[in-house]
């Protein structure tokens, strides 16, 4: 099924990010809520939480 927010442009990340709170995701019989999503703009590299950086 397609979703918009796959083909968001780059340019619209906060807006999409605000869309995604409160969506419900099922999968092998549990279902979460998104409450807590984060944007990032050209961050310098290693600057990601995901990567080990801290807080630029």
């Amino acid at each position: 099924m397609p979703y918009a927010w796959l083909t968001a442009p780059a340019d619209d990340v906060a807006d999409t990010a605000r869309r995604l709170l409160g969506w419900r995701l099922t999968a092998n019989g549990v279902t979460v809520r998104i409450s807590e999503v984060k944007t990032y703009f050209q961050d310098p590299p290693g600057c990601r939480e995901a990567h080990g950086g801290g807080r630029c």
